[in-house]
């Protein structure tokens, strides 16, 4: 049997993407649909304040904290709430860029 044509060159190969690594971040994302509403996050926030949050969970981390102690996020960790802020802020420069409100140093 001959193999089908396919052109997936400069395609991105999603299958490089470590599930296993990625599981926390869904269900992070899971608990945050019951907390908020699924997809809510699409609709966006601003930057600075996505920012804050990434920032938050990184210093609760580096302090020695592994399992955010939010309730209402099922046990999820730290880590998997900065993952979900970092595709958070990617969202907005992307799809809401008047949410942008990083203050820039003009060079």
């Amino acid at each position: 049997m001959e193999k089908a044509d396919r052109f997936n060159g400069g395609k991105p190969k999603y299958g490089l993407l470590p599930s296993w690594l990625l599981a926390g971040t869904a269900y992070r994302l899971e608990a945050g649909a019951k907390k908020y509403s699924a997809w809510n996050w699409m609709k966006g926030d601003y930057v600075s304040e996505l920012v804050s949050s990434l920032e938050r969970h990184v210093i609760d981390f580096k302090y020695g904290e592994t399992v955010d102690p939010d309730p209402q996020m099922n046990g999820t960790d730290h880590i998997d709430a900065i993952i979900c802020n970092a595709l958070f802020i990617k969202n907005v420069l992307i799809n809401h860029p008047e949410l942008d409100d990083r203050f820039k140093i003009e060079k």
